[in-house]
């Protein structure tokens, strides 16, 4: 069964992979960010009111789009509250008009703050958003918080990625290889496999 996919930040690091991975799959797919050569991704930014004339019933949609780093924030807080806030939000509200099949998340391992815990974290650690230090966590925190509090007709998931790294990265020289698409293999299985 072919699946029809809208990834938001799908010109993002992970996007991508993700498009690649999509491609080869045969998946339809549409994709959203504010610059692209690749045809199946539109040209637009998350916070554009015409956003709903992209989402349809019954899609998978991908939320990756935002502002991922807190040099960013502090240096245009306003923006950075846009879209990783109210332009979420509105995402989600209008997936939910939409009926949409499921809405995936793309949240941070940040959302755990800075804490001494020396024990691995379950996923049900008790998350509080005065405990975080960083702008992107908080406001990855407040957009989780926002699904778990409503009751959406769509089912949903939130993807807590930790360091990403592949291909494109290599010349940071942060690792002395290339993990490849290993990290992202994981993560596209189990979005294909929760229903």
């Amino acid at each position: 069964m072919v699946n029809n996919y809208l990834i938001t930040g799908a010109n993002s690091f992970i996007g991508k992979y993700l498009c690649d991975k999509l491609d080869k799959e045969n998946e339809k797919y549409k994709g959203l960010d504010l610059k692209s050569k690749n045809s199946k991704i539109i040209n637009l930014d998350i916070r554009d009111k015409n956003i709903d004339k992209f989402i349809e019933k019954d899609q998978i949609v991908i939320h990756l789009a935002a502002v991922s780093n807190d040099k960013r924030f502090d240096d245009n807080p306003k923006i950075a509250k846009e879209i990783n806030e109210d332009a979420s939000i509105n995402l989600i509200n209008i997936c939910e008009k939409k009926k949409i099949k499921k809405f995936i998340f793309a949240s941070s391992e940040w959302v755990y703050g800075d804490n001494n815990n020396e024990n691995v974290l379950q996923e049900n650690y008790d998350l509080d958003i005065k405990n975080l230090v960083s702008k992107y966590a908080i406001s990855k925190l407040k957009i989780e918080n926002y699904i778990l509090e409503n009751n959406f007709t769509f089912n949903t998931n939130m993807l807590r990625f930790g360091i990403t790294y592949g291909k494109s990265q290599e010349n940071l020289g942060l690792y002395g290889f290339d993990i490849k698409y290993k990290i992202f293999e994981l993560s596209f299985n189990v979005i294909k496999a929760v229903p």
